[in-house]
């Protein structure tokens, strides 16, 4: 077969092993962090008018109010306006539609996968003696695009932002390597475009200022001069993108977020951090030789911290030291094995939170440190042929189990993401410890019971969403987000006394969240309704006792207290200060009329009832009360004038 028709099908069959080794998340819905850059988004909804706004904010800000006046709950500043802009075009096109942005996600992945093979097959020309398909180019292509590692990235709509990255990072690389083959300037410009390009989709491709320098001295003969020319652009486009990024967000304070689901390390010493990132680094270790099982969930306590002492740590310690010591001793003999090393530290710089806490451990952040692996691997495995034509059926089979078992555990793990509740409630089998995953599966679960109109299955549903709330906040006991969901769980199966304890617990914590006074607010409402007059009493009185009395608070304490426990006494000792607050209020003016006409002060009735009727006089209960009050005092006639009028208004009184 001709070289030119060979090399095309090397680039169609692993195009095609990408595309369809992700076709099954087409079918998928959105998942996990979605809902922030798509479906409750203001700048994506605005389609090709949320374009200015896209660029000119952080990525986080369109999830809140326009203005992004909360965007202090999420640490640290997102400046990637190009992945983005896709959900936003995407939204104006096509609209909302989950299984294009997955066809999308999936095909962006086969394009960075072939981009990837052109540019190990430059690099790494294949050997006349080797059939093509077992070429080193080739075959760490096809290992890169079968690593379950790669999972969350790909079958995550949100994950664009990590392939948009590398997609640039790779095409800054392509024309790095064209401009040393034949001197033209317009690759330099192509290669500070597209490394902006990856810069703008998520700015931890900035390690490619390293890496593609790294590369030229490897595997090429290019001198010290020409390797700094070709690499320049990557530094003028990181620059402009950095300085573009302060203008628009500002400096960093930098500290990140004090909140324990965000930062792992706020409760543990600075000895315990760096102890604790080290041994996770052997977990990334690990995951990228045997990845399994997998997880999106890392967060506390899912991963311990750890000591020096801790045999783990000490593991990591001397692997990571070996390997290092490696890199450097066959540096200046450019070994294979070395830039591998070199070039999975340097990518993976950025997220082992020994520089600065990045948060919780993320199978993602090995979407590019991986390649390093995959590169390493198919060197190794290649190694075997060279040693003598037998080994060539070890070597085959041996690169058949691994890209089998790779694809098989890819293809299983895709399904995980098929949604929020398929997500939530598989991940935490695995991530039983963690608080967020815990969360997560109990927000899932009360989700799942909205649906679900049978009585008796929906509470069955409820219990197993407490169930992972309550290990949640064993876990983390002062987890706002899993105090309300608990709340929200005991109201939807009516015990709202438990409801209403979780709600002003988080109180305690935070005595202006907005949901959980909201909620105990319409606890009380829901409970005066339904008669329980001394639940809704405790729900009002928690908003009072931090902080958040109004006069309709106040008033609907008083009903409760006169109307439900005829307690009229209590109902004017609130009353009162319902009208201290809203000395106007119709509404207080008419509860204190039928509560003074009870305590038996008629006259005191009769001057406040005439007060609201004066500020309101087209309210027809203000007629109906006064004329019941001056039948409680025998004006029968006169009673009956202000009844009539009350009726006229509004017949349905009559009933």
């Amino acid at each position: 077969m001709e070289k030119e028709k060979l090399y095309r099908l090397q680039k169609l069959l692993l195009f095609s092993f990408a595309f369809l080794l992700y076709a099954n998340t087409i079918a998928f819905e959105y998942a996990l962090d979605d809902k922030i850059l798509i479906t409750e988004n203001a700048f994506t909804k605005e389609g090709l008018g949320g374009i200015k706004d896209i660029f000119t904010h952080d990525v986080i800000v369109g999830f809140f109010e326009k203005g992004g006046k909360q965007t202090e709950l999420f640490a640290g500043g997102r400046y990637r306006p190009f992945s983005h802009l896709s959900f936003a075009l995407e939204y104006e096109f096509l609209g909302e539609n989950p299984h294009v942005s997955h066809f999308i996600n999936a095909l962006v992945f086969a394009l960075t996968g072939i981009l990837l093979f052109v540019i190990l097959h430059q690099l790494f020309p294949p050997e006349e003696k080797k059939p093509w398909y077992l070429s080193l180019a080739f075959i760490a292509t096809a290992l890169y695009i079968a690593h379950p590692i790669h999972t969350e990235v790909v079958a995550n709509i949100k994950g664009r932002d990590e392939l948009f990255s590398f997609l640039g990072g790779l095409g800054a690389i392509w024309y790095v390597l064209k401009y040393l083959g034949d001197n033209k300037r317009k690759y330099l410009v192509l290669t500070a475009l597209c490394f902006l390009f990856g810069l703008g989709s998520k700015e931890s491709v900035i390690t490619f200022v390293a890496i593609v320098p790294l590369t030229i001295w490897f595997f090429t003969d290019k001198t010290l001069k020409e390797n700094i020319r070709a690499s320049a652009p990557l530094l003028i486009a990181a620059v402009f993108y950095f300085s573009l990024r302060v203008a628009i967000l500002g400096v960093s304070e930098g500290g990140g977020s004090s909140g324990w689901m965000n930062n792992p390390f706020v409760h543990s010493t600075t000895g315990e951090r760096f102890s604790s990132a080290i041994y996770h680094g052997l977990i990334y270790l690990k995951l990228l030789v045997f990845p399994h099982p997998l997880t999106h969930d890392y967060y506390p306590e899912h991963l311990p911290i750890v000591g020096w002492t801790e045999l783990g740590t000490l593991a990591s310690l001397l692997v990571h030291l070996g390997l290092g010591t490696y890199a450097l001793i066959k540096l200046k003999s450019k070994d294979f094995i070395a830039y591998c090393i070199l070039f999975y530290f340097i990518t993976f710089s950025l997220f082992s939170n020994i520089f600065f806490v990045i948060g919780a451990m993320n199978e993602r952040f090995l979407f590019i440190p991986s390649l390093g692996f995959c590169l390493a691997l198919a060197y190794l495995l290649n190694r075997l042929v060279e040693k003598g034509p037998k080994l060539r059926g070890v070597y085959t089979v041996l690169l058949a189990g691994v890209l089998i078992a790779y694809s098989a555990k890819t293809y299983s793990r895709n399904k995980a993401w098929e949604s929020d509740y398929t997500l939530s409630t598989t991940d935490v089998q695995i991530s039983y410890k963690s608080a967020k995953g815990n969360m997560s599966a109990g927000l899932s679960y009360l989700d799942r019971a909205d649906e679900v109109d049978d009585i008796n299955e929906k509470r069955k549903i409820v219990i197993k969403a407490i169930e992972h709330l309550n290990t949640a906040l064993n876990i983390h006991p002062t987890y706002i987000q899993a105090m309300l969901l608990m709340g929200n769980a005991y109201y939807n199966i009516e015990e709202y006394e438990n409801s209403i304890l979780y709600y002003e617990a988080i109180l305690k914590i935070n005595p202006n969240y907005y949901f959980a006074l909201n909620n105990l607010e319409h606890v009380g409402d829901l409970c005066l309704k339904n008669g329980l007059y001394e639940t809704g009493i405790k729900s009002y009185l928690a908003l009072v006792n931090y902080g958040h009395a109004s006069a309709r608070i106040y008033s609907e304490i008083g009903r409760a207290y006169g109307m439900g426990l005829q307690n009229p006494a209590t109902a004017l000792e609130y009353l009162l200060k319902a009208r201290r607050l809203e000395p106007e209020s119709p509404d207080v003016l008419q509860k204190l009329g039928v509560v003074y006409s009870l305590l038996g002060y008629p006259s005191r009735a009769l001057g406040i009832l005439d007060t609201a009727i004066r500020l309101q006089p087209q309210n027809a209960n203000l007629y109906l009360t006064k004329g019941i009050t001056l039948q409680g005092i025998g004006m029968n006639d006169s009673a009956q004038l202000y009844i009539n009028r009350a009726i006229q208004m509004n017949p349905d009184l009559q009933r």
